[in-house]
Parts: C-alpha cells; sequence; structure tokens
C-alpha cells in the first residue's frame, strides 16, 4: 500500500476513534441526567 493510503486510513480510523469517544461520552452524560432526574422526583426535590 502506498503510504499516502495508510496515512489517510489512520486520520479517518482516528477520526473515528474520536467520534466514538464522543459519543459514548455523550451517552453516559445523558444517562446520568436521566437517574439525577428520576433520583430527584423520588426524593421529591426541584
Amino acid at each position: 500500500m502506498a503510504p499516502s493510503v495508510v496515512r489517510s486510513l489512520l486520520r479517518t480510523h482516528e477520526i473515528y476513534l474520536r467520534y466514538l469517544r464522543c459519543l459514548f461520552v455523550h451517552e453516559w452524560l445523558r444517562l446520568a441526567c436521566i437517574i439525577h432526574n428520576e433520583g430527584l422526583k423520588v426524593t421529591g426535590g426541584v
């Protein structure tokens, strides 16, 4: 494979991993918010 192709693939892979990590963090934050809100409903807090 040509070096430029390898570099291009690596860059795509890097972007993909970064995107996955963002998605993962976003999902965890969303879950944390939902759990937090449910907890507030149960305890009657604002």
